[in-house]
Parts: structure tokens; C-alpha cells; sequence
């Protein structure tokens, strides 16, 4: 888990980063950051779109009541 803490405003992002890099099955936040960045290049439209669906996953994980370590892996998607 990185050292981020859940209580800054970067920690609350990890994990829909880290949400976005398991498509690739690394749990890493910075690689959901260069993915959404190479996605952005592409099309800004489709990044947004990836980054609401990753954050709508965290939010329907978090009311499904799944423990916070799951979550904050990013893999409830």
C-alpha cells in the first residue's frame, strides 16, 4: 500500500488511480496516473470518463460495505 494517507486529498485519489491501473493488474497509483495522462492525450473526454467510472466503483464499493484495505487497492471494480 503506498504511504499516501487516506486523509489528504492525494490519498483520497489513490485509490481510484490505483482503481484505474488494474486494468493492467498493477495496484499502483502512479500508473493509473500515467494511464489516464495517455488516455487524456487521446481523447480528455474518454479520461474523464474513465476517472468517473473508477470513482463510481470506490463509491459503490464503499455502499456495499466492502472492508478499506479493498478498496483502497482499487480492485472492487
Amino acid at each position: 500500500m503506498s504511504a499516501l494517507s487516506m486523509h489528504t486529498p492525494a490519498g483520497a485519489v489513490a485509490p481510484v488511480l490505483r482503481g484505474v491501473s488494474q486494468i493492467f493488474f498493477i495496484a499502483d497509483w502512479r500508473t493509473g496516473l500515467l494511464i489516464t495522462a495517455g488516455v487524456a492525450v487521446y481523447n480528455p473526454l474518454a479520461a474523464i470518463f474513465m476517472l468517473l467510472g473508477a470513482a463510481a466503483q470506490e463509491v459503490g464499493a464503499w455502499a456495499m460495505g466492502q472492508d478499506r484495505q479493498t478498496r483502497s487497492e482499487g480492485i472492487a471494480g
